[in-house]
């Protein structure tokens, strides 16, 4: 039933804690590590669980993106759970968020814990917004998300295969000019969900931990005001696609969109495409 994935590059100490995670889930699972680009240590670690793991590796790396969605499409399974290589997942935390995982369910989410790497200090979730274990109705995490009191980050998440597939794009978020590290798509994942389905799992409880070190991309945007500006930027421009698909989606209803596509966009760039192909 889960996928549980792991996307690495080049942390090859970190890379074992995630992967004994995996393993100890008291729900099996489908493991997954995928790695684009990284040095050959990567794959010495890997090596020690080859009989339990499912490696995929990549000589080119080819962007954040790219190394998602190799994963995505090779997991053999309905629902993903990805699990960053510098972080790791409570043993229990699929078992208990696929009790939550119902029919109208979009998603699963929970608090998270932080693991500072430089001082080994460890720092427990808590939970700053009035949300309840239990089922939460979408448009009430949709106002949190999009109002930015809220950041649910996919490591935190089980998720459904096909509703990343739709979210996920190779590249810059479509219209949008700000770009940071491929942040925005990760927003995309616990957004795009919030249309399709009526409700989202909520444990409060701290079952992943996030760890915080001087290579993370967080850490990193917080070096200087110009990142922090950017990486800020990129995230309004998820919300703002996400609100833009959103209300399109209700102004023209589905047949009258796609007569509107087929005609006034495919046809012109069909007969575009046609003259330059004879022309060459």
């Amino acid at each position: 039933m889960v996928s549980f994935i792991i996307p690495t590059f080049n942390r090859p100490n970190f890379l074992v804690t995630a992967i004994e995670s995996a393993i100890q889930q008291t729900f099996k699972c489908e493991i997954i590590v995928c790695d684009h680009g990284s040095d050959s240590s990567t794959r010495k670690v890997v090596e020690n669980y080859i009989d339990r793991v499912k490696y995929i590796r990549r000589d080119i790396d080819y962007g954040v993106h790219f190394l998602w969605l190799d994963a995505i499409m090779q997991s053999s399974n309905d629902f993903i759970h990805i699990n960053f290589d510098d972080d790791w997942s409570d043993l229990s935390f699929i078992a208990d968020a696929l009790k939550l995982l119902k029919d109208d369910v979009g998603y699963v989410f929970t608090g998270n814990n932080l693991f500072y790497e430089d001082t080994q200090k460890f720092v427990p979730y808590s939970n700053v917004l009035p949300l309840q274990s239990g089922l939460i109705n979408s448009s009430l995490i949709e106002k949190y998300i999009v109002g930015g009191s809220l950041f649910i980050s996919p490591g935190s998440c089980l998720l459904r295969k096909q509703e990343m597939l739709n979210s996920i794009f190779l590249g810059k978020i479509p219209f949008c000019s700000n770009y940071y590290k491929g942040v925005g798509v990760d927003l995309l994942f616990t957004l795009d969900p919030l249309n399709n389905f009526k409700k989202v799992g909520f444990i409060d409880k701290g079952l992943v931990t996030f760890r915080v070190h001087t290579s993370s991309i967080t850490v990193d945007a917080n070096k200087s005001e110009a990142n922090r500006k950017n990486i800020l930027r990129a995230y309004n421009d998820a919300r703002k696609f996400y609100l833009a698909k959103k209300y399109l989606s209700r102004v023209f209803p589905s047949n009258a969109f796609y007569i509107f596509y087929k005609y006034f966009i495919c046809f012109p760039i069909k007969f575009k495409l046609r003259y330059y192909q004879n022309k060459h």
